[in-house]
């Protein structure tokens, strides 16, 4: 089976993944892990540090975890 791992920004859109999950394929596993945003601001510096390297680390870790070897922050 492969794992596709998503990495989402706070929590919202739960309901979505497990429906792409069924339209890929039965092959396809998605794990989804929840990011933390820190501050919940639509200003640039916000929105970086949201997506900062510091900040996926941590569910890039989940991600391998739940079975996705490949899993990298980059």
């Amino acid at each position: 089976m492969t794992a596709l791992g998503i990495l989402y920004p706070g929590h919202s859109g739960e309901d979505d993944y497990p429906r792409i999950e069924q339209l890929l394929s039965s092959g396809i596993r998605v794990d989804l892990v929840h990011t933390d945003i820190g501050e919940d601001a639509h200003r640039v510096d916000a929105l970086l540090e949201m997506g900062s390297p510091q900040r996926l680390e941590a569910g890039v870790a989940e991600l391998r975890l739940a079975g996705s070897p490949s899993a990298r922050a980059d």
